[in-house]
């Protein structure tokens, strides 16, 4: 998977870089997270599809839970990746808040 940001970091401030830095990392995960989610439902849908032993409401249920499932997965991963997201860039900003939640995570 490529990375989806291309500009170049040019700063010489360290917490741009560091923004800049997270931002790239930040975006690839989201990138991976979809591909991979998008796969592995294309996956179910095609065996839905092909199911020899189901009538064709069942497989328009079947197929509609998949994709309400893939649309509750891609939510989820957004959420785990906001949250995380404002936890680094709390703790980069020295955030108090930010740093107390650290520690009780890692406790």
């Amino acid at each position: 998977m490529e990375n989806t940001l291309t500009t170049p970091v040019t700063s010489t401030n360290p917490y741009e870089v560091l923004y800049q830095n997270i931002a790239e990392q930040i975006s690839e995960v989201s990138a991976t997270l979809n591909e991979t989610s998008k796969e592995k439902y294309d996956k179910k849908i095609t065996l839905i599809e092909n199911a020899q032993d189901m009538t064709t409401k069942e497989k328009l249920d079947a197929i509609d839970k998949c994709y309400d499932r893939r649309t509750q997965e891609s939510w989820q991963n957004i959420l785990h990746l906001a949250g995380v997201s404002a936890l680094i860039i709390g703790l980069a900003a020295g955030s108090r808040a930010a740093i107390k939640s650290f520690k009780r995570l890692i406790a």
